[in-house]
């Protein structure tokens, strides 16, 4: 947390960090979902705790567990509980077959490259300066839903986002030297997804915030949003809240061949404690290596 007069009430910001111990053995593997149902467009997450030198007394009330998508906190699975405890081998699985253990796939991100106001970057379609305002369009988005899957030829981000310029007096100077820049994302009206429309990312917390939800421009067949961002390399996309969660694939897609980068985090909280301890961790990448079994 960053405040001010030494007043932790008046802050200005906060990011969450964590720091965690390596006690514990995570082996984790994206799969095909279990139901027959939903296989084309979940990924299923097994994994496996072992501690064979860390003493874990009651494994299923002390252990706890978080499976990340992308970096994100905001669709998380929290609390999933081991699904088989091998006591003698100190080994905890998680394999369930209902469902608990699933993300939808989504699609890759969109992506475009603001790092120079002199030419256009990817997916740029025009920029513009009117006084001392630096305007970016993009081109006009699609809706994705429905279509086959692609893989890009330059991968994404993951969502997440970095600020660069190319003109700069250093290389160390580029994300100070970095302008704002108005950046007017366009999708084309989607007829499948009726709602409010809000593009995500990383670069605002996958909130899905009044500044960031589409409108409907006069005499246009798009949507737009306007939102103010430094100069760099962004990855986005477009999504609708439903019961109170971002939901992407009415407009995106979802596909269980989406490249997503998964992350486990392994909490132990011993009787009586009164404090969480991260004690393991595992980041590793869903798409190419897919297992089927």
């Amino acid at each position: 947390m960053v405040y001010a007069e030494d007043n932790p009430q008046d802050y200005w910001l906060s990011r969450r960090l964590v720091v965690f111990e390596n006690q514990v053995t995570v082996r984790g593997e994206v799969r095909f979902s279990s139901q027959v149902n939903v296989r084309e467009q979940n990924q299923e997450i097994r994994f496996e705790i072992e501690y064979p030198n860390f003493a874990i007394n009651n494994p299923s009330e002390e252990i706890t567990t978080v499976i990340r998508q992308n970096y994100r906190w905001d669709n998380a699975i929290l609390h999933l509980r081991p699904f088989q405890v091998k006591e003698f081998a100190r080994r905890l699985e998680y394999h369930h077959y209902s469902l608990e253990n699933n993300f939808v796939g989504g699609n890759e991100f969109r992506r475009f490259e603001l790092r120079s106001m002199r030419f256009l970057g990817f997916h740029i379609d025009y920029l513009q300066a009117q006084g001392d305002t630096l305007k970016a369009y993009l081109s006009i988005d699609q809706p994705r839903a429905g279509r086959p899957y692609v893989l890009p030829q330059i991968p994404d981000q993951d969502g997440l986002y970095v600020i660069d310029r190319f003109e700069t007096s250093e290389e160390a100077n580029k994300m100070l030297e970095a302008d704002y820049v108005q950046v007017h994302f366009r999708l084309e009206s989607p007829t499948a997804a009726p709602g409010t429309i809000y593009v995500l990312g990383a670069f605002n917390d996958w909130l899905p915030l009044p500044a960031f939800a589409l409108k409907a421009v006069p005499q246009q067949s798009f949507l737009q949003a306007v939102v103010w961002l430094k100069q760099g390399v962004y990855d986005y996309m477009y999504a609708q809240i439903e019961g109170g969660k971002s939901v992407a694939g009415p407009i995106e897609g979802d596909f269980a061949q989406t490249q997503n980068q998964y992350e486990i985090l392994v909490y132990y909280r011993a009787l009586g404690a009164r404090y969480d301890r991260v004690v393991g961790y595992q980041s590793f990448k869903s798409g190419a290596n897919l297992q089927d079994r």
